[in-house]
């Protein structure tokens, strides 16, 4: 098995299929985004997106799917934390 990187990304099914239906050469991004709600709630949002100038190299780890595809991800922010509570 080829190496990936510390993270191999398995994509679900509506995963893979937006993935095939948006093809990229150029890498792409999976990003943590927080908000803070005016109730003082947290959403933590995830997004998949290219790669742009402004991103800090340091803020990612390399990642890949079984096909080969790169991934970029970010580091998860200290304030998005799993689950609910």
């Amino acid at each position: 098995m080829p190496d990936h990187g510390p993270f191999q990304v398995e994509p679900d099914a509506k995963a893979r299929a937006w993935l095939d239906s948006h093809p990229s050469s150029i890498t792409r991004v999976i990003a943590y985004d927080v908000h803070h709600c005016c109730g003082g709630g947290k959403i933590c949002q995830v997004t998949v997106r290219e790669l742009s100038p402004e991103d800090e190299s340091e803020r990612y780890v390399p990642g890949a799917l079984s096909d080969g595809t790169h991934f970029l991800i970010d580091r998860s922010p200290p304030d998005c934390r799993r689950g609910s509570g």
